[in-house]
């Protein structure tokens, strides 16, 4: 029996999803997979280049687990103690990421939150549970869920839904940092 979701995908992103390889996952090929994995997104798209400061940063692993790459986009004109877009992949066996913010079990410190999703991304379950904890934390969180699209789809460059996407989270950039 062959069950497929791709009904479900918005017909505007079907151009990413055959664009993307089939990727048999090996031993052998992981380390590769894992290193594409822990590039950074490229906000170059929707942002002035001379208005976001990208750093990067490798950070310990539990033991015996590779090291993890940490984005944090700022502001160019906010200052060192003002808030970022953190990024670090949720993990998991391709990432190898056993850090994931939703697996902490405090997060009364944590600044405001803006978390976007898609409808039929693998992780929409753990980033909704993530939303309803930072919640009842007290974190103001903002949660944004697009019906149609899968994991990546704000890759798209012309997609209505990735573009809105895109305009959400510099929206929310702009709020959190004072773009």
């Amino acid at each position: 029996m062959n069950i497929s979701s791709r009904h479900l995908v918005d017909p505007e992103l079907s151009s990413l999803l055959d664009a993307f390889p089939t990727v048999a996952i090996t031993h052998e090929n992981l380390p590769a997979v894992r290193e594409a994995a822990r590039q950074p997104i490229p906000l170059g798209v929707v942002l002035p280049a001379d208005a976001v400061a990208l750093s990067t940063h490798r950070i310990d692993g539990p033991v015996g687990a590779p090291q993890m790459s940490v984005h944090a986009y700022r502001s160019e004109r906010a200052s060192r103690t003002s808030g970022c877009i953190f990024h670090m992949h949720g993990g998991g066996f391709v990432g190898g990421e056993a850090a994931a913010r939703a697996r902490a079990e405090d997060f009364a410190a944590l600044p405001p939150t803006f978390i976007s999703t898609a409808a039929l991304d693998l992780f929409l379950e753990e980033d909704l549970e993530y939303a309803r904890r930072l919640m009842r934390a007290g974190v103001p969180v903002e949660v944004h869920v697009y019906p149609g699209p899968f994991h990546a789809f704000d890759l798209h460059p012309t997609a209505p839904v990735a573009c809105a996407a895109r305009r959400d989270s510099l929206g929310a950039l702009r709020r959190f940092v004072g773009l």
